[in-house]
């Protein structure tokens, strides 16, 4: 998950929570923001071609990363169509502020979400092949000021 700010973060889980029952569920996969910042690797492709359409695409992300971490990063995420024997490029920017593991267990908290269970290992890193982290996390059922909340809107993009 990434958003523009804290707040939208904060938000979106909100909007997640008051989706599952009461002791309910909320599965989330994320980069691992703080490996991504320290390797600095600027192009990342896809490993495999996927057809969409019925067209064979390889994805790219090019990132923009600056030196903070909490400072904006952006993504181009370019997916690249193959068109007989020429290549159809077509762009999207997604500017983000990345997070910590450590906001991400702080601003679950603030949703009423609480952590119970990741593939990632403070040791390690990831546990899973890629750079990514999957988290589950759970509704808690009885913090009144966390169901007096707003709920996300759903078109906002955020989650």
């Amino acid at each position: 998950m990434h958003t523009a700010s804290r707040e939208a973060m904060i938000e979106a889980l909100t909007g997640l929570r008051t989706m599952a029952r009461p002791g309910g569920y909320v599965v989330m996969d994320s980069r691992n923001w703080e490996m991504l910042h320290a390797e600095r690797r600027a192009v990342r492709v896809k490993d495999r071609v996927v057809t969409r359409n019925g067209r064979r695409c390889i994805t790219l992300y090019s990132w923009e990363i600056p030196d903070h971490l909490e400072q904006e990063h952006v993504a181009h995420i370019v997916f690249l169509f193959e068109d007989g024997d020429r290549i159809e490029p077509h762009e999207y920017r997604v500017g983000f502020r990345p997070f910590t593991r450590g906001e991400l267990r702080e601003r679950l908290d603030e949703a009423g979400l609480r952590e119970v269970d990741t593939d990632f290992d403070e040791a390690r890193g990831p546990v899973r092949r890629g750079d990514g982290t999957r988290l589950t996390a759970r509704s808690e059922e009885s913090r009144p000021e966390v169901q007096q909340a707003g709920r996300c809107d759903a078109s906002s993009g955020y989650a």
